[in-house]
């Protein structure tokens, strides 16, 4: 591998590489594992022999099977190239995928969580993670919201980044969607109505966005001007709020429980 690779392949742990390249990086096999489940398959694996488990192994012959390009480097090019102290042996290369908000506006159902100003990538990959599992369709990256694809958002999102459309979204474009179909938008708020005394029908709407904003700043201005439904937690008062990622996580579970029920 030359320096210039190596320089390139680096850039992708900072926000600017990521966009000028159109790709991030995903290392360990666990995340790999989540890319060749959801057959979001890498440009190009390296890895280091010496590094490999029997479950990393068995892993990269899964990749050639697959015809991934799959690349072996010395431990030491590895090391230079992760953003982990500890690696498993392997880092992969992927294309940012392309997806437009326009295709949803035609659509008659659909589930997305907004992520509002989220700028920890803790909160933000958990959030995400969440929405996959409880069956949302899609994730909307609202300004201000941490990149989806840095190392520790992937991280954080064990994966989900792989099974979840994610896209950008701007004010303009959040007014259009409510505005294309009837959308319900809810959002998590302090001072929103108990989520145990919201009608079961409410979270069956045909189009539902659930909008998560900062815990520092709460819900964006553009966010509240479009709201239908704001939505609060009960807790006890020992507390005064819930971590962003727990409260939009528990009301996700509502809105998944609410359409088994159909």
């Amino acid at each position: 591998m030359t320096e210039r690779e190596k320089r390139r392949i680096k850039s992708l742990l900072t926000k600017k590489g990521r966009r000028q390249h159109r790709q991030f990086l995903a290392e360990g096999v666990r995340l790999l594992e989540e890319s060749l489940r959801h057959n979001f398959l890498p440009v190009t694996v390296f890895f280091s022999p010496a590094e490999l488990n029997e479950r990393g192994q068995s892993l990269m012959g899964r990749f050639r099977e697959s015809g991934v390009s799959v690349q072996s480097i010395s431990r030491k090019e590895l090391f230079q190239l992760a953003d982990t102290e500890t690696s498993q042996g392997l880092i992969a290369i992927f294309d940012e995928p392309e997806h437009s908000i326009s295709q949803y506006l035609t659509r008659k159902h659909f589930r997305a969580l907004l992520l509002d100003n989220i700028a920890d990538p803790g909160n933000a990959g958990t959030l995400l993670r969440s929405a996959l599992a409880f069956g949302f369709d899609l994730a909307l990256s609202g300004p201000g919201t941490v990149d989806e694809f840095s190392p520790k958002t992937i991280r954080a999102s064990s994966g989900a980044v792989f099974g979840l459309p994610i896209t950008k979204i701007e004010p303009e474009s959040l007014n259009r969607l409510k505005e294309s179909e009837q959308t319900v938008l809810m959002a998590a708020d302090l001072n929103g109505i108990n989520l145990n005394l919201i009608k079961t029908e409410r979270f069956r709407a045909a189009r539902l966005i659930l909008a998560v904003g900062s815990e520092a700043t709460g819900l964006s201005e553009y966010v509240r001007k479009e709201v239908d439904e704001l939505v609060r937690i009960p807790h006890r008062d020992t507390t005064e709020s819930l971590n962003a990622a727990v409260a939009g996580s528990i009301i996700m579970k509502a809105i998944y429980d609410a359409g088994r029920q159909v």
